[in-house]
């Protein structure tokens, strides 16, 4: 390119002449734009970063929306707790059936058709088991008795006597005395097996081991007002076989 031809471009670049005026010869890009599938086509490949980001907030929204219309919601919640083998053993073998014996016993609280306790089973055993896990249950105990979700506990009883003990708590002062709801029960623990009026075992599915007891909290820590008194309805139902359906 000549010197004049560089100086006639520079004008042109700054304004001073247009592009009829000037004697260069210039190279015109045809720009076509894209239309319809093509579009979008287009359109996705610049900004495929902001779509996968958008998809994976549908995707995780989607499953969150489902889980919470799907999933099962719970009339009233129950602590299985055990510190030694025998009782560890029965709820991790035996927790469905338990629950599903349970459930006789608990009203439709909710409303939602169905009669439904969650039971939720907290290993407290230390023999054989990890640093870790041990703590991890510890810690679990811990916020479940803080929240006071659960008011009714089953376990065996140096589990049930070791939680408000552990507190330094009097067991008179965490737990109800369940004798003013039935003669056979132990003060403040009620012992599964044999105890129901009548003939048979307490629950219709499950052989449960002797030394295993329901307990009910004392509900002033009650996460919900209606907590303690849902508690006591599960309670004199279970105390007395009083079976809802």
């Amino acid at each position: 390119m000549s010197t004049n031809d560089k100086r006639e471009l520079l004008k042109l670049k700054q304004g001073l002449i247009t592009e009829e005026e000037t004697t260069l010869e210039l190279e015109k890009t045809l720009i076509i734009k894209p239309r319809g599938w093509a579009a979008v086509m287009n359109f996705a490949y610049h900004n495929k970063f902001y779509l996968w980001v958008v998809g994976f907030f549908m995707i995780v929204t989607t499953f969150f929306v489902y889980f919470a219309l799907t999933s099962e919601k719970y009339d009233i919640t129950i602590l299985l707790i055990a510190d030694e083998e025998k009782s560890s053993d029965f709820f991790f073998g035996e927790q469905r059936a338990l629950k599903q014996s349970i459930d006789r016993f608990v009203p439709d609280f909710n409303g939602d058709g169905k009669q439904s306790a969650a039971c939720l089973f907290i290993d407290l055993v230390k023999e054989g088991r990890r640093h870790d896990i041990i703590h991890g249950n510890s810690v679990k105990l811990f916020g479940e008795v803080q929240s006071g979700n659960a008011l009714i506990f089953i376990g065996n009883k140096d589990a049930l006597e070791m939680i408000p003990l552990s507190a330094d708590i009097e067991v008179e002062d965490f737990y109800v005395n369940l004798a003013q709801f039935s003669p056979n029960a132990d003060g403040f623990f009620f012992p599964v097996k044999g105890s129901v009026p009548g003939d048979g075992d307490y629950f219709e599915y499950v052989d449960v081991p002797e030394d295993l007891y329901i307990a009910l909290r004392k509900g002033k820590n009650a996460k919900r007002p209606e907590n303690e008194s849902e508690a006591l309805t599960v309670i004199e139902n279970l105390l007395n076989g009083i079976l809802v359906s």
